[in-house]
């Protein structure tokens, strides 16, 4: 049987999804002309950066307090380099087999059981990433819009977290979920990682300035019998 223009027969006899320029060779004999739908390779890094840190970042303060340097250190150590290898089996997974999705990777790795467990994982990520994000913005968006409004009389709507959840999500989340290319998403991921960084600077100068002031101030011993 023929297989049609929109798959690849692999080794093990199974069929996967390709486009018309996926199924063309990754090295081929005469210059072609580059495709101009997809994403730059700048927006694809900050993309990746954005979903390998996501709201886990959060929590890398209090597993370094609770870890210490050293343990912590040894730990972010190690799961670069799973991540890193990770990212290397994956692309060469892409040159062997000439595809780009993840579920078809699966497919020609494990059969369609593997393809039916990284939907799924994908899935689960996507799911628990997004209501990690949802519920800070819940907790946390009040009390920063509370800190920028100080006179606020009773309870206003803007500071009610269910309220703001609702618009956030149909205002934001929604419409990035409904672009038809994820390159868009690369102006929304640099300015995350870029706010990420301006808050990590921000609190360890107002730290290392706390602790210089409080080292300096003078420690007054008031003893009982000198008090009036």
């Amino acid at each position: 049987m023929q297989a049609s223009d929109s798959s690849i027969n692999t080794l093990d006899g199974h069929q996967v999804s390709a486009g018309r320029d996926e199924s063309t060779p990754l090295l081929a004999n005469s210059p072609q002309r580059r495709s101009s739908g997809g994403t730059s390779f700048g927006f694809a890094v900050f993309n990746l950066m954005n979903a390998i840190m996501g709201s886990g970042i959060l929590g890398l303060s209090y597993a370094m307090a609770k870890t210490g340097i050293l343990g912590f250190s040894a730990l972010l150590l190690i799961v670069a380099l799973l991540a890193a290898y990770s990212i290397h089996l994956l692309l060469r997974m892409c040159l062997l087999t000439a595809v780009t999705s993840y579920e078809d990777l699966g497919l020609y790795a494990f059969g369609r059981s593997g393809k039916v467990l990284v939907a799924c994982t994908i899935l689960i990520q996507n799911v628990g990433a997004m209501s990690s994000y949802l519920f800070i913005i819940k907790s946390e968006l009040p009390a920063a819009i509370a800190s920028f409004l100080p006179g606020a009389q009773g309870e206003p709507w803007y500071l009610d977290g269910r309220t703001l959840l609702i618009i956030t999500s149909v205002c934001i989340v929604l419409p990035l979920a409904l672009l038809p290319k994820i390159g868009f998403l690369g102006y929304t991921s640099s300015l995350s990682f870029f706010f990420m960084v301006y808050f990590a600077v921000v609190s360890c100068y107002v730290q290392s300035w706390h602790s210089t002031f409080s080292s300096d101030k003078p420690n007054l011993i008031i003893k009982p019998g000198l008090s009036h």
